[in-house]
């Protein structure tokens, strides 16, 4: 029994804190053109600016076709996070934009905001709680 306890007590003063994850479904509906569709979950301000796709806590990079759709359910630890994608349809791995700086390819965030500047991250952000009954399910509109 004590030789129980003290297994138990070495585990929690190795692993003090556990990180309880959740359930999250990242879903991009009416692809409309050919491309590669770059999605990166990130988890403050500065990913969310960042353009460097691996630079994000998760991303994806996948190739897609027109009327395709893409979804993909991750793990990730309670907190806060944002999602962002572009379908980069020429193949350069950017965003690409006009003279004005508008993108000329489509794109979108979390919470579909509609924008006529880069959003902050409080406007993209949302929470995944720990242990959470149903997956949290982000559905983004690419603009």
């Amino acid at each position: 029994m004590q030789k129980t306890i003290r297994l138990v007590a070495l585990f929690f003063m190795i692993c003090p804190t556990i990180t309880v994850a959740g359930d999250l479904i990242v879903h991009v509906d009416e692809i409309l053109e050919q491309g590669t569709l770059y999605v990166g979950l990130v988890r403050n301000a500065a990913e969310l600016k960042d353009e460097d796709s691996e630079k994000a806590f998760q991303g994806f990079i996948v190739p897609v076709e027109p009327g395709s759709k893409f979804q993909e359910k991750l793990e990730v630890p309670a907190g806060t996070y944002a999602v962002k994608v572009f379908l980069d349809t020429n193949g350069n791995a950017v965003l690409d934009a006009n003279f004005f700086g508008k993108p000329t390819e489509l794109y979108g965030f979390s919470n579909n905001p509609k924008l006529f500047r880069a959003p902050k991250f409080d406007e993209v952000s949302f929470v995944v709680e720990e242990a959470q009954e149903e997956p949290k399910s982000i559905e983004i509109t690419l603009y």
